[in-house]
Formats: structure tokens, sequence, C-alpha cells
């Protein structure tokens, strides 16, 4: 390890020493400092991790519910003293090599991070971040443009609308248009109505333009003062270099610290109920659409001790599809499925959830009672020791596990007090407090029941929120708007309608105008020769075990053990294809092999982190007409747990039993309720499958596995259970035996030498049971449709843009080229068209070689027509762009952040595997790698057009919109409109491949 000699009290450059704590469990050390003129306070977790992680924070509680704390986060980054660049921000995404780059607002305060692998691109990160976060510009046009402004719907039409505009504001109406959301909001307003926590720091939209820009800068100055910093550091940087880096620019600022607070909302004497609507489409059915949750606040989350216990008790009532408390709703009926509950950390608050999604209004009193009766039951009986265990066994992977973009987990532990004046570290040594927990348990076995008694039962600070559909919510929405715009437009004299879209205009103008070269040379930049020569490869063995193909991927682990299982899907029956999400399904929730679900559950639970089952549709790497089709089988267990583990995952690929009629039931009903939640809150996704549905097979597959026209089926499915559920369980079955052919089988594995062993002993023992007779391939049936225009009516207050077009394979040697160009086309066009001119939350494209498709996107969006022409003019403007090879060597360094990213064993597992798989050598990687490092304006500009005028003619359109908005739209685009359906597409009654 890189190591440093510093002891509490030294001082250097600026800074004091407060303490020096070993972390054994992370292979680290923390250096605590405070500078001893402003105050700033520095963490330095030193490790041998090449990740570098640089991180500021700052207590940021709302003071109301205009998303200023947000807004502030948004507009830091978007010019400095130092810097004057139009969003330097994107500027540095474009050009650098973090695996991280961002910020976030949480309810109490706000970070700033960014992660690389890159020790020079670090310090330049770092150098930018402080001159945004301690001296940024925060014009007026910053706050109007990422806050809120009036605008015309039409800026050259004075009879236009009156509308709000804002980067912010279309997010918030996004975030604030899904089911999910609202329960979160009411809930934590609800059980936090007297302090900050009670309040939207996002913004609520009805509140976001009631912000001046005088109270935004007076927020800056009481909030962003260094003495309020947290900086915090992790990698293999020594500590030294971080705090000469550091010092100057905290030199002569003197100190004006504002107190870190954690106030606490008073307890009641009795629960309360919320309860809202929620818009769904004109012509849906509300039956069976409410949400019923219930809150509690239940301890303080920084008590280490008490969230640890409340975890394991989160684990021991739901953690499983057995789980008591779990099964109790389910049996119930009073719902289709769990709402997704347990205890979380709301800031410093503990909170304890539990609810049911797809009940009826007049069901809340029969759900608060069952859940009450249930606890009241649990708690009067002990729970098992085997029970207990398997939950603390659960807790401890997430403790162990080095995830992707570990240095941010650890900032999020760290910030679970450290805003509050705490301890950054008492979250560290989670290992240390799960075994203190155990002992707790030890000592007193009715901990665990007596916590529901006091903690649940007997607590009366409790909401229930409860949120109904509401057909007409969205008109009565959309007309209010409307009103509110109609009257304030009204009330203004025509010369400040027309000063208002003059400024909007010009405000949106300014967003277009790129930055010149002067001021892009200001920032600190890479060169191509900083890059490695290759990208970062995963160590990989490749051997034979009972004539199936393993890979041993030498990575560290931690303990954690992981596998991974791909079998090929080639020669499937046609007609199982659709059924595949059913047998995922029954894998994750039926029992086997002669146990019921429960007991399998319970297995699942006592010996393993998890264990997945999904299907991935792509093609291969150098062959693009061959389609690969596979169920795909994760599994994560630690050392002592691998032989019952790998039993479980034996009975789970051989005899996974789907016969148990009333689960089955149950489980068709779940994924309706998932469904209907899922094609609304993932509507992006929704329009973007739809949209290239007919382009690719692998397009067209994907789609089927989730796609409205699933939706009528599983409808039908229910309506008619008696007489579908053996055709059902029949598929499952097929698909299960079709399995049993280790020709078919991959095997990915990274882990202990001695659980390696174990696999492999493992697969010597299965082999019997598995054939060697492989089935001729019969791919589905795929036809190439008309190019849609499509509309998808939803429930939603912003549109969600797609348009879908056929792209290269990935073994077309042009590629490279191909990615750079889109990469150069995402920040020179689609975001400045999209985002910063149109005011979306997000838009840009996405290439995915794995289904030969290229996307380009916006959502959060309140713009339809304007974002379609600029999908429209995507050839245009790569015709005329005037790239430099400068331009160009920045998207290369920008765009190899993912060649070169720190290898974490549970990517690496699936990663080697689906590499392996797809034939995408280490060889090949490299050979792209070099033709993206040889890039040139002349090279990429061909390839780019030349793809996208094969292409155009092809594409697919979709959006996802509010009815109105589609049928305004439509009235723009006159002879080449959008045909409008509803987005749940529950009157169609087949799904189509």
């Amino acid at each position: 390890m890189t190591t440093d000699t510093f002891s509490p009290g030294d001082h250097y450059a600026g800074f004091s020493c407060t303490r020096v704590t070993p972390l054994p469990s992370l292979r680290a050390t923390a250096y605590e400092f405070e500078h001893q003129g402003c105050g700033t306070r520095v963490l330095h977790l030193l490790t041998d991790d090449i990740e570098n992680c640089f991180a500021v924070t700052f207590p940021t509680p709302p003071p109301d519910e205009t998303g200023l704390p947000h807004i502030m986060e948004h507009s830091t980054l978007a010019g400095s003293k130092k810097y004057p660049v139009r969003e330097p921000f994107f500027e540095l995404i474009k050009m650098s090599m973090a695996t991280f780059i961002n910020a976030m607002t949480s309810q109490s305060f706000t970070v700033y991070p960014v992660a690389t692998t890159v020790r020079q691109d670090f310090f330049n990160l770092v150098d930018v971040y402080m001159d945004a976060i301690f001296h940024p510009q925060l014009s007026e046009d910053t706050f109007r443009r990422e806050g809120h402004h009036l605008a015309l719907e039409d800026n050259e039409d004075m009879e236009s609308p009156l509308t709000i505009s804002g980067i912010v504001y279309s997010e918030m109406k996004g975030y604030w248009s899904t089911p999910d959301n609202l329960i979160s909001n009411l809930g934590t307003r609800g059980l936090f109505p007297d302090t900050p926590l009670g309040r939207d720091s996002g913004g609520n939209p009805d509140h976001i333009p009631e912000l001046t820009y005088e109270q935004f800068k007076a927020f800056y100055e009481s909030h962003y003062h260094p003495s309020n910093a947290l900086v915090y550091l992790y990698g293999d940087i020594p500590t030294r270099e971080h705090l000469d880096v550091l010092s100057p620019l905290l030199a002569n600022v003197s100190p004006n610290p504002i107190p870190m607070k954690a106030p606490r909302q008073p307890r009641w004497s009795s629960p309360r109920r919320v309860e809202h609507e929620y818009p769904i489409g004109p012509q849906e059915d509300t039956g069976e659409r409410t949400f019923i949750v219930m809150d509690w606040l239940v301890a303080d989350a920084m008590d280490p001790d008490l969230a640890m216990d409340w975890s394991v008790l989160s684990a021991l009532l739901l953690g499983h599809e057995a789980a008591p408390l779990k099964k109790a709703i389910i049996d119930s009926k009073l719902g289709a499925d769990l709402y997704p509950s347990g205890e979380f950390a709301h800031a410093y608050e503990l909170v304890f959830e539990v609810g049911i999604k797809g009940s009826e209004r007049d069901r809340v009193e029969a759900f608060e009672a069952l859940v009450r009766e249930s606890l009241e039951k649990i708690a009067a009986t002990p729970f098992t020791p085997e029970d207990v265990e398997a939950a603390f066994h659960q807790l401890a992977y997430h403790h162990l596990e080095v995830e992707n973009l570990f240095p941010l987990k650890l900032l999020w532990l760290c910030n679970e007090t450290w805003p509050y004046g705490e301890d950054p570290l008492v979250f560290l040594d989670m290992e240390r407090h799960l075994a203190d927990s155990r002992a707790r348990y030890a000592a007193d076995p009715g901990l665990f029941n007596r916590l529901i008694q006091t903690g649940l039962l007997e607590n009366e600070h409790r909401v229930t929120v409860v949120i109904h559909p509401d057909p007409g919510a969205q008109t009565k929405v959309e007309q209010a708007y409307a009103e509110t715009m109609v009257t304030r437009k009204a009330a203004l004299p025509d010369e400040d309608v027309r000063h208002l879209a003059r400024e909007a205009a010009a405000l949106s103008e300014a967003q277009t105008t790129p930055n010149t070269p002067d001021q892009l040379a200001t920032l600190p930049q890479l060169s191509v020769r900083d890059l490695p020569d290759s990208p970062r490869c995963i160590p990989t063995t490749v051997s034979s075990v009972a004539e199936m193909t393993m890979l041993r991927n030498d990575v560290s682990t931690n303990g954690v053990n992981y596998l991974s299982i791909d079998i090929d899907l080639s020669g499937l029956p046609t007609g199982l294809y659709a059924a595949l999400p059913r047998f995922t399904e029954a894998v994750a929730k039926m029992g086997a092999a002669g146990q019921t679900f429960e007991q399998v559950a319970q297995r699942r639970a006592a010996h393993t982190g998890s264990l997945s089952c999904n299907v991935s549709v792509q093609r291969h790497a150098t062959d693009p007409g061959h389609l690969l089709r596979h169920v795909y089988f994760g599994l994560k267990t630690i050392d002592n747990r691998a032989g019952d583990a790998l039993a479980l995952l034996h009975d789970l690929i051989f005899s996974v039993d789907p016969r148990d009629t009333a689960r089955l039931h149950d489980i068709l009903t779940q994924a309706q309720a998932a469904y209907r939640t899922s094609l609304v809150s993932n509507a992006l996704q929704t329009a973007r499958r739809h949209a290239g549905r007919g382009l690719t097979r692998e397009a067209a597959l994907d789609h089927l596995f989730s796609c409205r026209e699933g939706l009528p089926v599983l409808n039908d499915q229910l309506a008619r259970f008696d007489d579908c559920a053996d055709t059902v369980m029949q598929q499952i079955e097929q698909i299960r035996d079709f399995l049993r052919d280790r020709s078919r089988w991959t095997i990915s594995f990274t882990g202990s030498d001695g659980v390696c062993d174990q696999v492999q002993h493992t697969l010597n023992a299965w082999a019997p049971a598995l054939s060697n007779v492989p089935v001729a391939d019969v791919p589905p049936p795929f036809e190439r449709v008309t190019p849609p225009r499509e509309g998808l009516a939803a429930p939603i207050k912003v549109a969600h843009c797609a348009k879908v077009m056929p792209a290269p394979a990935f073994s077309d040697p042009d590629t490279p080229l191909y990615e750079l160009g889109l990469y150069l086309a995402d920040f020179d066009y689609m975001l400045p068209e999209i985002r910063f001119k149109g005011n979306a939350y997000g838009a840009g494209t996405q290439y995915n070689p794995q289904q030969g498709t290229l996307s380009l996107f916006s959502y959060n969006d309140p713009r339809i027509t304007e974002t379609l022409e600029v999908f429209d003019g995507l050839r245009d403007f790569v015709q005329m762009a005037d790239w430099t090879q400068t331009d160009v060597d920045r998207a290369i360094i920008g765009s190899a952040k993912k060649s070169v990213q720190a290898i974490r064993p549970a990517e690496a597992t699936g990663a080697a595997l689906s590499r392996h798989v797809r034939g995408e050598t280490d060889d090949l990687r490299a050979e792209r790698f070099a033709i993206a490092r040889g890039a040139t304006p002349a090279s990429i500009k061909r390839v780019l057009l030349a793809q996208l005028e094969a292409a155009e003619p092809q594409a697919g359109l979709c959006v996802a919109a509010g009815r109105e908005a589609l049928e305004q739209a439509n009235r723009t685009l006159g002879n080449r409109p959008l045909d409008i359906s509803d987005i749940l597409g529950e009157s169609e009654t087949s799904p189509s491949a």
C-alpha cells in the first residue's frame, strides 16, 4: 500500500491532522485533517485502489420546495471564474477519463464527486471542480435556464401560449409523474412535516417558479463557504499530494461556518393518513390500481447499532419470498404485489416502510389491520436461529462486496453522518457493527421480536399513504396549468410579452453557441499520448470441465465468489420465446426439486447473496448474422456457503417446479402489476423498444420480452387462468428441460481457489444429467415492418422521444470511428439543441452493437416537434460540422474511459462471459482501441455520414407523452402525424415479435 507518515497533531500545508484510523476490512487507512485557516475538513481513505475519487459535500437542507439546492447544484457547474466556459461540466465529460463525474442533491446535502483511474486527469478534475464550487459565475441567465423562466411556446409568435421552462423544472415534472416518486414525496412530507426532511430538495414543479434569483444567490453565499466544505478523497495517490493541491485553493479564506444541524421531528401520539390521486389514461381501468404504503419513523439513522438491528429485522420480515411479513401480504390477496419495502435511512432519520400495490381504496383499513395482526403474530413467536443467521448472512454481502464505483459507495457511507457534524467513519466498519448485532442477539434472543413491538406496534409516529388512480387527473392538471398561463399572460402588457419572448429566445440561442477554442484551452486537458496503449483486460484463463467451457477470472473478491452460467437458446421452439419471462420468474419465485417456494426462498437467503436468472439477446461480435439468445444464471456466495449454494443452483436449473397453481397465479398477478408500472415509469425505454422493434431480430426479441403488447396477454391469462395455467406450466417445463445440454453451457467464475475447485467438481457431478446432442437452430420468425411514427399516450407531464435506426455491426472496422462521431454529435448537437436550448433534462444517442441499432433520444422533455426536428437534422449537422483534430482527440480521450476503468469482480464475471460468448477477444478490443486512437475529423465524418444516410429511410419513431401533448404535436406535424395509442396497449390481444 502507498504509505504516509502523518500522526494526529501533525501540521502540513496549512492543515492539521486530527485523526489516523486503520481500516483493515477496507485495506485502507483513514487520514482526517482540518484546514487551520477556514476550517475545511478533509478525509482521505488511502488504499491501493487505482480508482481515485474526490468529492466535496455541503450541508444544504432545503428551506422550501422551490428546489433551491437542486438548482444550485446544476448552476455551479455552468462556468466559473478561472474557467469561464459555457457548460464546463459537459466539456469535462467530453475530454476526461473520469469513471464518474456528476453532482447530486440529496434530501439534506449536495455532493460533487469525480473518480478516475488516470492520475493527471484526477488533478485536472479537482482543479475545475474546486473552482466551480467556490468561484461559480452563477449568472441570472444560468439561474433562468437551469431553474425556471417564462417563455412563449413559440417565441416568434406573440399569440402563442405562455409557458414555464427550465431544465430542473422539466426534470422534476418527469420525476413527479410516476407513482413511486409521488409515494416517496407524500411519505416523507407526511412523516416529517416540521423539519427540512419534509420538503422536496429536488423541487416541486408547482413551487419551483416561486424561487427568485436573489434567494438563489443568498443561498450560495450562506451554504457554499469553504468552512462548510467536507472534502472526501479515496485511492492510491499519497495524502501529501492532495494537501499540496488543496492548500493554495483555501489560502487566505476567512472562516464563516454555519452550524451543521439534524433537527428532529417531534413524535406523534396517533398515526396519520395522506391520500392523493395519480393520473392514468382516460380509457384505463381503475380497478386494483391503488397503492397503500405504511411508513414509520423508527430510529436515529446515525446510530450504527440501531441501524444494523433494523437492517437485520427488515431482512427477517421481508428479505425473501417466504419472509413472514412479505408472505402474509401476498397471501392476503389485498393487492397484486408487495410495494418495495423495508428499512431505509432518510438522511439522519431511519424509516421502516411496508406497502402493497394493485389494491383498492376501500382496502386501506383491511391492509393496516393485516400488517398489524401479522406483526403481532410474528412478534409473539421467536425467530429461529436459522432465520436470524440467514438475515445476517444476507447483510454480510453488502459490506464485503467490492462493487463497481466502490469509492462512491464508501463516500455515501461517510455521508450518512458527516454532513450532520458526526464521525464520518462510523458506517465504514460495518463488519464490526454486524458482529456487534450478532452478539446482542446471542445475549438476547428476543431482540428482534421486541424491536417489532416497540418500534412498530407501539410506535404511533406512522403515516399511511394512499394513492389512487384518476383517469381525469392529467387533464385537470393540464387545464389548470393552461388557465394559469392564460391569466398570467393576460395580465402582462404587450411590450412585456415581447420582452420576455426576446429574452427567452436569446437564452435559448445562447445555449447553442459553442465555446471558442480560446475558452476551451483554459480547461486542463489530457492528450491522446496520456492514454494507455491498449484497453484494460480481465485476466481470464479458459479451460474445459466436463466438455463445458469454463472461464476463471483472476480478480480480487474480498471473500465473495461469483459464478455465471450462460446457456445458449439456439434451437428453442419458436412458440416458447414469449414464455421466457415466465420461466425467469419461476426460477426467482417458485419451488424446485420437491420443495415449496417457501423452502427454496429460505435456502436462497441462507446460502446465497443472490441467485438470478435473466434472458439476453445480442449478436456475435465478428459474425453479425449470428443471433445469440441466452439464458443467464448468476450466483453469488461466500466460501463457507458455496456447497449449499451450488446445490440450490442445481435444483433450480434442473428441477424448477411451476406446478403450484396458487403460486403461479400470484406470480402472474405480480408480473401484471410490474408491467403496468414499468411501461410508464420507464417510458423512454418503452418508446425506444417500440420504435426499433421492426429493425433487427435482436431488437424484435428484446421488445417481445418487455413490450406493451405483453400486458394484454397477461390480462387474458389471469382472466382465464383455469384454462391457461396448464399451458404456462408446460412452457416453463419445456424451457427448463431444453437447457439440459452441456454443449450450450459456458461458465465464468471469480473467487477463491477452494470454491473454484468445488465448482469444477460440481460440474463434473452434474454432467451425467446433461445431454450433449445439439439441436438444429430455428431462429424465431422476423418481419421488417414499415418504420413506425407512433405516439404512446401516457399519464406523464413531459415527453420521452426516441428515433431508432439500423446501425453497423460490431465487426465493421469503422465502428470505432462511428462511435466517436456519435460522441461528438452528443455534445456538440444533441445536448445543446435539446437540453440547453429546449430545457429537456437529457438527450443523446445510444449505439447498441448487440442489437444493431442506433437510438436518438430525449427524456423529461417539454417539447416534441422541436425535438423531432433536431433528430431529423442530425445528418445535416454532421455534414456541416467543422471538427478539428483537437475536437477529435478530446472525444478519443473522453470515450476511452469505459475501456480503462478499474476491474471489479462481479462486473468482471459477467463481462468476461459475455465477451467470450460474443467472440469479443482482447485482440479485437485492442484493434478497435487502436483504430479510435488514430481517428481524424475526415475519417469520422466519412463513416458517420455514410451510416446515417443509409439508415435514415428505415428509422422508426416513437414518443411517449401525455395525450394532449401528442395531439398538439400532431397539429404541428401536419401530414406526418404520429399514430397515437395507449402506452399500456390493453386494448391489444396478442404480442408481436
